[in-house]
């Protein structure tokens, strides 16, 4: 089908996307299919929260750095903490912890690789060592505990609560797909339309 298109060519889709979404066997360039989109996972925070100067001012005093787009998980910690007020129904974080789908994986493993951990080495397939080794373990328990700044409820949550929560503006910041991205800025949806700013994750150690 490819080959007879006037619209499409395979070299549209990079080798690495190509084969890891439509190879089978892994490996082998045999192609079963072919992407809508190359998702991943981002970060979405109010920018109006983060240029405000009352609030640069006040973050500045408590942590003794400059409140910005975090480059570390460390530093995402802070921020999410620093604008967690429950009396105002404002909340610093929000993820998926629901266990449906791949909700509570999908957000997980974004910490477990940032921190260096692994699943489990894919060319002999042992776990052991992999999802139990130091690093893999502290980004599991750096995920959960987040949690403490996200609404309540979020150990159920999937990405309808989580694009809810950000809409309607009791998120400072959320962890999403990039796919849910474009309906941030709508108004007819988005109650920070006008507000929603967008980047990449952090890292452990830096972005």
């Amino acid at each position: 089908y490819i080959e007879k298109s006037t619209k499409l060519k395979l070299d549209d889709w990079p080798a690495a996307m190509r084969s890891r979404y439509g190879e089978f066997p892994d490996g082998s360039g045999d192609l079963y299919a072919l992407p809508v989109n190359a998702d991943a996972i981002g970060l979405m925070y109010r920018k109006d929260l983060f240029e405000d100067p009352k609030e640069k001012e006040a973050f500045k005093a408590k942590y003794g750095y400059d409140l910005k787009i975090p480059d570390t998980y460390q530093e995402l910690k802070d921020i999410a903490e620093f604008f967690t007020r429950p009396d105002k129904d404002l909340y610093g974080w929000a993820m998926y912890g629901g266990r449906e789908y791949d909700y509570c994986t999908s957000s997980s493993n974004s910490f477990v690789w940032a921190f260096g951990g692994e699943l489990w080495n894919p060319k002999t397939n042992e776990i052991k060592g992999y999802i139990d080794s130091p690093a893999s373990i502290d980004g599991l328990k750096f995920y959960l505990d987040m949690m403490k700044y996200c609404p309540p409820g979020v150990e159920t949550w999937g990405y309808d609560e989580v694009n809810v929560a950000f809409s309607t503006g009791r998120a400072a910041m959320a962890q999403q797909w990039f796919y849910f991205f474009g309906s941030m800025l709508d108004p007819k949806t988005s109650k920070v339309a006008d507000k929603a700013g967008f980047a990449i994750l952090p890292g452990a150690i830096g972005r």
